[in-house]
This record gives C-alpha cells, structure tokens and sequence, in this order.
C-alpha cells in the first residue's frame, strides 16, 4: 500500500453573482460548502495520508466567516483522523499585489501546512509509510502577465532533497491546457525537464485532466463545482495511491453539481413573424426546470420590425419563475431593416441617437393629442442633452 491522497482545489467557497438574487446567492454559497465537504468526507472514509488544496479553496481573498468554518470544521476532522493537509493560495483568494492569503488563517494547527510564498518554492519533506516524499509549492501571483515564468527563479535553488517522489504544488496555467490569448503566465510542459518533480499538481484550469509528459505525471483535479455556463466537463477531484516502485493509481472521483444548461434559440431557423415571442417561449419552457441554472442565447438574423415584437422582460420573468436562476443572451444576435435590404445590410450593435430618434419620430407620430406631442419633443431634447454630456454617441 503507497502514499494516499486526496487532490482537490478550485473549491470557490464564498462565491458571488451580482447577478443573483440574495436567496440564490445563499443557495448557491452551500451547494459549494457541500461539494468541498465531500473532499474532507472522502479523505476520511478512505484513510488517506494526505491532503492537498492546490488554490481557489475560496473565490476572494477575504471569505466570509460561514465559508472560514467550513474549512475549520473540515480540517479538524483531518487532524483527528491523523491526516495531514497542505494548501497553496490561487488566482481569486490570493490578494492582488500584496497581502495574506486567508488559507494562512489555519497555519497553526499542527496537521496543516501552507505554502504561502510567491517567489520562492517552500518544500517539506516526509516520510510516511517507510516512503520518502518531498513536497513543494509556492502561491500564485495573479499579476504577472504571459511572458512570464515565475517558476523559474522561484525554484532556482531547488534541490528535491534526495528523495524518489517530488511533487510539486502550482497554481498557473499549463501549456496547452489553457487559451493561448491568456494574458497570464502559462507554464511550458518541457520546463520541468529541468527539475526532479515526479508529479505536477497544478490549480486554476477548471476541467479535470491527468496525463504523462516526459516520464512526469500532470494532474489538474479541476473545480468541484461549476461557475460559468461554458464549463462542460464533470466537476470532482482525485484519489491518488503512489509509491516508489510500483505504477501510480490515479482515479478521478466525480462530484454531483448543480445542473446548468444552455439553450439557443435560433431566428435563422423556422419561427412565425407576426408572434416571435410564442416562438420563444416554446423553447424556453421545454428547457427549464426549478433546479437548474439556465442560459437562453437568441441569435441569428431579424428584421427590426419582428425585433419591436419581443418582449424580452416577459419573457425573463417567464425563465426566472420556472428556474433557479435565469440569464438572458442575445451572443450573435443581428438585427436588420428590411427597408435598407437592397441597399445595405444594417448588422450589428444599434446606435442609441439613430434609435432615440427613430422611436421618439414615431411616438411623437401616433401622439393623439399637442400636449403628448410636446412632451416628446421635451424628452427628446433632454436625452439629447445627456447623451452629449456623457460623449456616447
């Protein structure tokens, strides 16, 4: 029997969505708790002999007292069950420039050990079980940018003390692992040629992976719970058994998030003119359901006419009252005049004094009375005013 662990991170325990009510945020907040609990519950139930959070265990750098005690009450139970833990900060609960990483907050109790430097590689080395294993790590330093290789003087004077297994704890991007137009730094896989880590344990990409590169074993644990609708895979973390001569085991434990979807409603496709919002509707309430968290995207190509027709709040107030939480998009969505057709196709972002002008001449057109009339042309000469004053045109 090897060396045990359970690898986790991307936690983001204390999360908020200026988007979200103050009950979905609430909601939201122990779906979170839940899903980290079952990292410290599966440790427990497994025996392991580690413990280790590679960043984001909360989602800022200052977490509110309710997400502290999760965490305490998680490591307290690791203690009892002789299971030690190690922490690194990540890109949200770092604070930017300087500061305290809030992991630090749980540096005394004796089963804990918090690799909270930036700029150097902190290593402790263990022996458990008769197996020698050094591990190292170092916080994230979220303002770097691409060109940028912080692990380059950070392990300058690395040694790996002498011992078979390394294993390094980061919390940067991997070559190939994250977009190329990320403007942060993004670790190549060939740099730690260099270097005798045996396993890289990095945070920060959301999606779980584990692969070889070089004889050296990569495992991402990916997030524990998903935060944004383009997020695909399953959410969970690793159980690792690794010994000196064996191969590793390395099983990734899914953890149940909550469901989100993403429906696209497309006016390139068959819909009826004179009741798009019918159209709509359909859609959406096929989609929804009180547990999930769900996207509508309207794309594709409409006449303005049509356009004036949808009645986009109707139809939010119809996605938040058959969903827990409800989002509205209108990604790829093209609006053009069916006057201007044979000229010019009009697509793209409307412009607001084209607009303001256009709605205020047919207001002021259908007015039945002077009165209405006048107070039009008052409005319109106010917003006029304030569009100049603000510049945006």
């Amino acid at each position: 029997m090897g060396i045990k662990i359970v690898l986790t991170g991307d936690n983001h325990l204390n999360a908020y969505s200026s988007r979200m009510r103050p009950f979905q945020v609430e909601q939201r907040r122990k779906k979170l708790k839940d899903n980290f609990r079952k990292t410290i519950d599966y440790a427990l139930e497994n025996k392991v002999d580690l413990y280790i959070n590679v960043g984001n265990l909360f989602d800022m750098p200052n977490p509110r007292n309710d997400a502290l005690l999760t965490v305490a009450e998680g490591l307290n139970d690791l203690k009892k069950a002789g299971i030690k833990a190690f922490f690194i900060g990540g890109t949200n609960d770092t604070p930017k420039g300087s500061g305290i990483i809030p992991q630090l907050i749980f540096a005394r109790q004796e089963n804990v050990s918090i690799f909270y430097k930036q700029d150097i590689v902190e290593n402790i080395k263990l022996n458990i079980k008769g197996i020698e294993i050094n591990i190292a790590g170092l916080t994230t330093n979220s303002i770097l940018c691409r060109d940028i290789n912080p692990l380059k003087t950070a392990l300058s004077n690395y040694s790996g003390n002498g011992v078979k297994i390394n294993i390094l704890l980061m919390h940067y991007g991997l070559e190939g692992y994250i977009s190329p137009k990320a403007n942060e730094p993004v670790i190549p896989l060939d740099f730690f040629n260099d270097y005798p880590f045996n396993y890289i344990f990095s945070g920060h990409i959301q999606s779980a992976n584990n692969f070889y590169h070089n004889e050296k074993i990569f495992v991402l644990p990916g997030a524990t719970e998903k935060l944004d609708f383009s997020e695909k895979k399953e959410t969970g973390f690793y159980y690792l058994d690794i010994d000196n001569n064996k191969k590793p085991h390395i099983e990734f434990v899914p953890v149940t998030c909550q469901k989100r979807e993403e429906v696209c409603v497309d006016f390139n496709s068959f819909y009826n003119k004179d009741d798009p919002n019918t159209f709509i509707i359909n859609q959406l309430i096929k989609a929804s359901d009180s547990k999930q968290m769900l996207k509508l995207v309207i794309s594709g190509n409409i006449n303005r006419d049509v356009y004036q027709k949808i009645k986009f709040h109707n139809i939010w107030h119809i996605g938040e009252k058959l969903n827990f939480y409800f989002e509205l998009s209108r990604e790829g969505f093209y609006i053009h005049d069916m006057e201007r057709d044979s000229i010019k196709l009009n697509r793209g972002r409307l412009s607001q004094k084209k607009e303001v002008y256009r709605v205020a001449a047919e207001m002021k057109k259908n007015a039945k009375t002077d009165y209405e009339k006048e107070i039009i042309e008052d409005s319109i000469k106010l917003i006029t005013k304030r569009f100049e004053e603000m510049r945006d045109w």
